[in-house]
């Protein structure tokens, strides 16, 4: 878990998961957390949507790796998500289009459409992207290897087809979701689709009930709150995950 924050300060990263020490799932960590060198082996990198906070370190990724890998690294998502992507970060204004740009052969970064519901595979990990219900175009992923499936559902509030799809798998290991604001601010979460510790709980009665829940995304200075709130749902499958830590699924 390189970064697990809906915010920014000193020692607080934002999202991102180093999946099998090949893969990004979201960069909105990534530059700031691995060095150079790791970076460079980097085989893909999986987009859920692109607010900042999930993108924002490709652009310092695709920098330092310039020149240093033969192949281009894939950033991969829907269609809408990728567009997104190319216009408002990508475009030879906010910064350098790294699509084109290529200290060799190929370019440095290579944009893969995947297809909602079409399993698709980067470095031995096989990942089906769904849309959930975000304020911008967002997707989340069930991700697969030899030992079972997670699903990450990526910024979302209340939404329907992962779960649906979450039900259908047989090796299910863990579910990430995300929990951004206090109970107090529900009618911010509603309008920017997010979740508090109450609608979250609901939404649990969606999600297959045998695995645990990990949360990310909560805003900093309202920790002391979603802890206590988290702690008076008794809901012992909840657990928000620790920035820093490797977890084994």
């Amino acid at each position: 878990m390189l970064g697990s924050y809906g915010g920014r300060e000193p020692g607080c990263y934002l999202p991102s998961f180093l999946v099998n020490e090949k893969i990004l799932l979201d960069a909105g960590s990534g530059a700031s957390t691995l060095t150079v060198a790791e970076q460079t082996q980097l085989e893909g990198i999986l987009i859920s949507h692109c607010h900042l906070d999930h993108v924002g370190e490709i652009c310092f990724i695709a920098d330092n790796i310039f020149g240093a890998k033969p192949t281009s690294l894939p950033i991969a998502s829907i269609d809408s998500v990728l567009s997104d992507l190319r216009k408002h970060l990508f475009n030879n204004t906010i910064w350098p289009d790294f699509t084109v740009l290529s200290a060799g052969e190929n370019p440095i970064l290579e944009f893969v459409i995947v297809n909602e519901g079409e399993e698709q595979n980067i470095a031995g990990v096989s990942f089906t992207a769904y849309r959930v219900d975000h304020s911008v175009n967002a997707v989340g992923y069930i991700i697969r290897d030899e030992s079972g499936s997670v699903v990450y559902t990526g910024d979302t509030g209340p939404t329907n087809t992962i779960w649906e799809k979450a039900h259908e798998l047989d090796d299910l290991r863990a579910i990430i979701t995300e929990m951004a604001f206090p109970n107090f601010m529900e009618k911010i979460a509603v309008l920017a689709k997010h979740f508090t510790p109450d609608s979250l709980h609901k939404e649990m009665e969606k999600m297959p009930t045998d695995v645990p829940v990990y949360l990310f995304h909560e805003k900093i200075r309202y920790h002391k709150e979603l802890q206590q709130e988290l702690e008076s749902l008794n809901e012992p499958r909840l657990q928000i995950i620790v920035q820093g830590e490797t977890y084994t699924f």
